[in-house]
């Protein structure tokens, strides 16, 4: 009886409101597995994308927030992994100064990320609302009116869209150019 009211309750909510928490765990297991691999390649190997990617996708898709959390996390841990190995490089200090290097450069890759994902979605939208508003056939070109009548582009433009105003000394300018 609760399997059965759990699972209409889970069917009812829709798939945009499962998607932010089902792309957390997807990007968690995924920088998880490259945090594996990265440990078991060793503190001498060293495999930036490792630290790249998961904090990107991060960016991408769930914010600034979420992924310099993330980058922060995978810096800590490269230095754990290097603290296990008693830092085979050298001193505990050079490693410090690279992971923190490592994780402000996380944090500005994931702050730039933001910001690209954010604009690329804000002109997805005006695609959107544009494409709404004019109605144009791929193959041929022409434009449906607000009459439902298809129109050439050029005959579109010249019903819909106001000639600019120019001033007498410009257009006698223009007329010499």
């Amino acid at each position: 009886m609760v399997a059965a009211y759990v699972m209409s309750t889970r069917s009812s909510i829709s798939k945009e409101e499962t998607a932010p928490n089902e792309k957390r765990w997807v990007i968690a297991v995924i920088a998880l597995m490259l945090l594996v691999m990265d440990y078991c390649a060793g503190t001498s190997i060293n495999f930036p994308v490792f630290y790249v990617f998961p904090v990107m996708l991060a960016a991408w898709q769930l914010g600034f927030r979420i992924a310099a959390w993330l980058g922060l996390a995978m810096a800590m841990a490269r230095f754990g992994f290097q603290w296990l190995e008693d830092f085979p490089q050298g001193d505990w200090k050079a490693a410090a100064i690279n992971n923190t290097m490592r994780a402000m450069a996380l944090v500005l890759l994931a702050w730039l990320t933001e910001i690209t994902a954010r604009q690329n979605r804000l002109l997805r939208a005006r695609v959107k609302r544009l494409e709404r508003v004019v109605t144009l056939c791929p193959r041929c070109d022409t434009v449906r009116g607000d009459d439902g009548n298809w129109r050439t582009l050029e005959e579109h433009t010249a019903l819909h869209v106001k000639p600019p105003v120019v001033c007498p000394v410009c257009s006698e300018k223009d007329e010499y150019l």
